[in-house]
């Protein structure tokens, strides 16, 4: 799920795969690259995971029963960024 790049700026750019809820309130996955010099936090999405559980049929397919989601928060410059990513707090730390 997750692999490291050299960023442009500096750093290393980690590998994440993005939930994005769509207008139908379906989600779907993304990839997308956080640079890991600028992250600031990595909690587990509490809501989420309890939707996927609830609601599975909402989510992209193929994802296991036992998915976690995490809300990472980095520097976005004057603002913090938020995105919620598919892997536990401890499985998307563990990459940094």
């Amino acid at each position: 799920m997750s692999k490291h790049v050299t960023s442009v700026y500096g750093g290393t750019m980690l590998e994440v795969v993005k939930l994005v809820k769509g207008l139908d309130q379906n989600f779907s996955l993304k990839k997308a690259y956080i640079n890991t010099n600028s992250i600031v936090a990595v909690e587990l999405d509490e809501q989420k995971t309890k939707n996927f559980r609830e609601e599975p049929d909402s989510f992209p397919e193929g994802l296991d029963k036992r998915t976690a989601f995490s809300t990472v928060s980095f520097n976005g410059g004057a603002v913090t960024n938020y995105i919620t990513v598919v892997g536990s707090p401890e499985f998307i730390t563990s990459k940094v």
